[in-house]
């Protein structure tokens, strides 16, 4: 039953966006198609062919695609190249290198990785002409951030996945046990493959949400509006994901010190407290995030590397990863050891949790060595910089857009210390690191006094 339901969905968003690009144009019928595949979709729901997965979102971006280059916008979105374009580019090329360095490359190797990195990135780059754009998919983002959110509640308070319990999929099986239950509610992943990814996913959407919220305020859109981010935080909040909660925590920050210029150097100021006191009592945050999320509720746990006991917890996983792939790391070089990882080097009776690396920096080196882990540094700083002067200095929507974007996109950086880069989570972070480019070019052109003046 889902094997066939995949097919028509996949096939559905490739052939309805199409058609909605030639009637509608490519932010009003392809944007639409994409922010439901995007969110409402199952990310599970996946054909892999020949070493190239197929899925609803990867369609429904190549339709977007050829539709644009097709019918290309009067104007573009922006003008030039930005150093964001080349290192995504620079990625899919470095990591072709490596495939091709450890003999695991297959002539459709680098089309998967464009798949992967390219595509949600260009749809990112093509969805908004001008700054004036941000509201004309605000009804769609509204409505699937307001769905699949009250799905995380209900899933979370009943303890059931309705598209799971109807296809027959359970991806939690136990919903009783620590791994699946945090403050009293099924860690909710709604359509998605992880909690973690599914909060991540809602946090990096809840710009869209407060746009939403601040033109139902002035009286420019439907009331329920307003509610929209509160139901997404909920929606996190039932993730039980505290790396989603801290990218949230980060989207609110930086929104809040867009909105609240006099506040500014208070703010500025618990932020470097707060940086300062996590590396001065690092032990005791751990501690603390270990009873925040209830890990020691069953007692201490041990586990053993190497022939030596360690303290286990979900939260110290991700550090005693550095301990179980130290001779990798040593050894992973400019290359690293491919997408598989299949000759990395790692205890010979290593414990079945850690061949889950949650660490996106650390899998992405072991995978690609210095190179990938270097560029994807470097992009990641470059979609800040493109989205720095507006945050800072841009006013009205775009602005505030901006800087609800930074933190999104900053907060998820940080979060991905504890997370590797899925593609259910990553495909949103791309999109957005592609909407950072119009948002640069459209403060550069306010510079210039080719742009429009908004209000704040």
């Amino acid at each position: 039953m889902v094997l066939p339901l995949t097919w028509v969905l996949c096939l559905g968003s490739f052939f309805v966006t199409l058609y909605l690009i030639q009637r509608h144009g490519l932010l009003e019928g392809g944007g639409l198609v994409w922010v439901i595949c995007l969110l409402l979709v199952p990310t599970w729901m996946t054909i892999p062919l020949n070493f190239v997965t197929i899925d609803a979102r990867s369609l429904c971006a190549s339709a977007i695609l050829i539709g644009f280059l097709r019918q290309p916008y009067g104007s573009q979105p922006s003008k030039g190249w930005y150093f964001s374009d080349l290192f995504v580019l620079a990625i899919i090329v470095g990591m072709t290198i490596t495939q091709i360095s450890v003999r695991n490359i297959t002539p459709v190797a680098p089309f998967d990785h464009f798949r992967e990195f390219g595509l949600p990135y260009i749809v990112g780059r093509l969805f908004l002409k001008s700054a004036s754009d941000i509201e004309k998919p605000l009804p769609v983002f509204s409505f699937c951030i307001l769905v699949i959110s009250i799905y995380a509640i209900v899933e979370g308070i009943t303890k059931v996945n309705p598209i799971e319990l109807l296809l027959g999929r359970d991806w939690y099986k136990g919903a009783d046990d620590i791994a699946s239950v945090r403050f009293g509610l099924k860690r909710a992943y709604a359509v998605q493959t992880h909690p973690i990814y599914f909060g991540l996913t809602l946090a990096m959407t809840l710009p869209w949400a407060i746009e939403a919220a601040v033109l139902a305020w002035n009286g420019r859109g439907p009331r329920w509006w307003q509610l929209v981010p509160l139901f997404s935080l909920a929606g996190i909040f039932c993730t039980g994901s505290r790396a989603a909660q801290l990218c949230a925590l980060a989207t609110l920050a930086t929104t809040f010190y867009f909105s609240a210029p006099r506040l500014r150097p208070g703010l500025l100021f618990l932020l470097a407290l707060g940086g300062i006191g996590f590396f001065l009592f690092r032990e005791q945050i751990v501690t603390a995030l270990e009873n925040y999320a209830d890990e020691s509720a069953d007692g201490v746990s041990y586990v053993k590397i190497n022939g030596e006991q360690y303290e286990y917890s979900g939260t110290k996983h991700r550090d005693l990863l550095d301990i179980v792939y130290k001779e990798a790391i040593e050894n992973a070089g400019w290359f690293g050891y491919g997408t598989m990882m299949s000759r990395a080097p790692k205890d010979f009776q290593p414990d079945e949790r850690f061949n889950s690396i949650d660490n996106h920096y650390l899998m992405f080196y072991l995978q690609y060595g210095y190179l990938g882990w270097m560029l994807f540094g470097f992009l990641a700083v470059s979609v800040l910089w493109n989205l720095l002067p507006s945050f800072l200095y841009g006013v009205g929507p775009p602005g505030r857009f901006a800087a609800g974007l930074f933190g999104a996109i900053g907060g998820c950086l940080i979060a991905m210390r504890g997370v590797w880069f899925s593609p259910d989570f990553a495909s949103v972070w791309l999109f957005s690191a592609g909407i950072s480019v119009s948002l640069a070019h459209w403060y550069s052109e306010t510079l210039t006094g080719a742009g429009v003046a908004y209000r704040v």
